[in-house]
């Protein structure tokens, strides 16, 4: 049977973000960690598995090093409807209960992760808050093509991601 991971593999923040990171953009400081090379290995801790000290460590150091609060995801997925509860890490007291609960939701999505990823909490200009604390505000999405930033036009899109639909109103 075919997983995200393996029908989408180009949506993993495991495959893109290597390509951007080294981009002078607009970014969040992120740190991908934690890689799994089975991504069904992570259901395991809904069965009571823990992390090794050695990963814990990894995952409190770096986190620490960030600086809270922080945003956490995995490598599809946040558990954004349930913000404060998964992927809004305000200190480091909750960031493993944190974990836990955002592999808990990829796996009632069924979908598997590879990667724990830790990025710079950003403070939006919210319109309002819902799903347990979640601001919600305008988004822009921006793309590069070769490194060429953005790509705003339909004609840039287009050359980018292959046949885009005209957009409508």
């Amino acid at each position: 049977m075919d997983t995200p991971h393996d029908l989408f593999p180009l949506s993993s923040m495991d495959f893109w973000y290597p390509k951007i990171q080294h981009l002078d953009i607009p970014k969040p400081k992120t740190k991908i960690i934690l890689t799994r090379t089975d991504p069904t290995e992570w259901w395991s801790f809904l069965d009571g598995a823990m992390l090794s000290e050695k990963d814990l460590k990894l995952l409190h150091d770096t986190a620490n090093k960030m600086g809270y609060p922080l945003f956490m995801k995995n490598s599809y997925t946040s558990g954004k409807h349930n913000y404060e509860d998964t992927c809004y890490v305000q200190n480091e007291a909750v960031l493993e209960r944190h974990l836990y609960r955002i592999v808990e939701d990829s796996a009632l999505k069924d979908q598997p992760m590879t990667s724990i990823i830790l990025r710079e909490h950003i403070e939006l200009d919210w319109l309002f808050k819902a799903f347990k604390g979640l601001p919600i505000s305008p988004e822009r999405r921006y793309f590069t093509d070769n490194g060429k930033y953005p790509v705003t036009t339909h004609t840039g899109l287009k050359r980018l991601l292959g046949s885009v639909p005209a957009p409508t109103r």
